[in-house]
């Protein structure tokens, strides 16, 4: 009598995991361990990911610190009739963000005093006087014109000023950022010496130093590699995402 053939269990053709094979790779179970393994494709996609991630937040932070452009704008009075002071109004100096730098030359002494304003308007009253009032549309410097005296007390050494610098020929003041409102407002005051007329050329800078919009983008950009590759870390050790 012929015996009867004896018929392999599912768990010898499927493998004792119980899991069918998958053509060339072995079992699923094999395949998702390989995926997992140290060295396996995600575990190096996602280290690149994290180093793209720290190249990239790198950089967007030089953009939006150190590397950042200086961008100035400057506005110059125009040349007007001379008078022995000229103010420069808390509102001129506020009509931009940044940092604040007046540049006076003249022929002689030239004086650059800053003050309270009420001070400097103090100062000037009375006296035939040059006041800007601040920028009109163009970008161009609003002044107004006061008569009186033909001179005025030599504002030099004044222990009315919070600062002021005084050359031959030429001087500069440099403020912090200015602002029009409050008692504290500042104001600028430009003279010669109270009796001879004012430097002719003054100029106000305004510089500041925004952050680029190329910045953002690429401080997004690392941002986002940042979050798929914490995503993928916690997949490869097993946290659910």
């Amino acid at each position: 009598m012929t015996g009867a053939v004896p018929v392999a269990g599912v768990s010898e053709v499927a493998g004792v995991s119980g899991e069918a094979p998958v053509a060339g790779h072995g079992t699923r179970r094999e395949l998702r361990a390989s995926r997992a393994a140290p060295g396996g494709p995600g575990r190096r996609r996602t280290a690149l990911l994290a180093l793209l991630a720290v190249l990239l937040l790198g950089a967007g932070g030089l953009l939006a610190t150190v590397a950042r452009p200086v961008e100035s704008v400057s506005a110059a009075l125009p040349l007007a009739p001379a008078t022995p002071l000229v103010v420069l109004s808390p509102q001129l100096l506020a009509s931009r963000d940044g940092q604040v730098v007046v540049t006076a030359r003249g022929d002689g002494p030239v004086l650059l005093a800053r003050g309270g304003a009420g001070d400097v308007a103090a100062w000037a009253r009375g006296t035939t006087s040059s006041s800007a009032t601040g920028l009109d549309d163009d970008g161009g410097v609003r002044v107004e014109r006061a008569d009186g005296a033909a001179s005025a007390p030599d504002p030099a050494g004044s222990d009315l000023w919070t600062a002021q610098q005084r050359g031959e020929g030429r001087a500069q003041l440099r403020l912090g950022p200015s602002s029009a409102l409050g008692a504290g407002a500042q104001a600028v005051l430009v003279a010669s010496d109270g009796a001879s007329p004012a430097p002719a050329r003054v100029e106000v800078t305004w510089s500041s130093r925004p952050v680029p919009p190329p910045a953002w983008v690429v401080l997004g950009a690392g941002a986002a590699c940042a979050a798929v590759a914490a995503v993928g870390a916690r997949r490869g050790a097993g946290t659910p995402a």
